[in-house]
């Protein structure tokens, strides 16, 4: 269980020896066929889309529409929301509502996205952009997949000029009972964001700065 958290966030922290890694351990997946410990395959997957770029979105996908396994398939389509390319995170968005990804699976794609900062942006004015086109696709407002996009393109905001925005968008909005609830504990986890940093951002700040961040 530690060893994936460990050198994920190694990655993330953009250590080149674990980007290298998986960039290798993938490229070997997909062209030899050596298979990837199973602990590690997410993290494999997931680093070798943020550090990528448009050729590995698509083998990701690829492998994603010819994988018999749901594992396999589930951490492709999280790993291809976390490229951090604006173009790349159009291309995941566009297949995450296509018809080569399953109803059930595309929230995995905003999930991955909503990892990072400008993801998170992405994934909010994707939604705000397209909620009916969503609302379509899921049947209604009141579908349990719609609510959880809808949540994780809120929920991981941290500013309240974001969370003004969203609040003003939803109540010139047209919405469902079924969404109040849920639009209200996303406007609160955004508060609470907001609180936390106001008082740790400076304390963080100066640890990361001491450690040479």
């Amino acid at each position: 269980m530690l060893r994936p958290l460990v050198l994920s966030r190694l990655g993330y922290c953009e250590d080149s020896q674990v980007i290298t890694d998986a960039k290798m351990r993938f490229k070997d997946f997909i062209l030899r066929h050596k298979p990837i410990p199973p602990d590690l395959r997410g993290t494999v997957f997931a680093l070798t889309c943020r550090f990528g770029a448009d050729e590995e979105l698509t083998q990701m996908r690829k492998l994603y529409e010819s994988s018999d396994s749901s594992e396999i398939q589930r951490q492709c389509l999280q790993a291809i929301g976390r490229c951090p390319h604006t173009d790349v995170q159009n291309h995941a968005l566009e297949f995450a509502i296509s018809k080569n990804c399953r109803l059930q699976d595309n929230y995995l794609v905003f999930y991955g996205l909503t990892r990072t900062l400008a993801g998170q942006e992405k994934a909010w004015k994707f939604f705000r952009n397209n909620m009916n086109l969503l609302c379509d696709l899921f049947g209604s407002q009141d579908n349990g997949l719609f609510i959880h996009i809808l949540k994780m393109s809120i929920m991981h905001h941290c500013s309240e000029e974001k969370a003004e925005d969203i609040q003003n968008f939803f109540e010139h909005r047209t919405v469902s009972p079924a969404l109040t609830r849920p639009i209200s504990q996303s406007l609160e986890n955004i508060n609470l964001n907001i609180k936390f940093l106001r008082n740790n951002a400076s304390a963080i700040g100066a640890w990361l700065k001491e450690e040479g961040y």
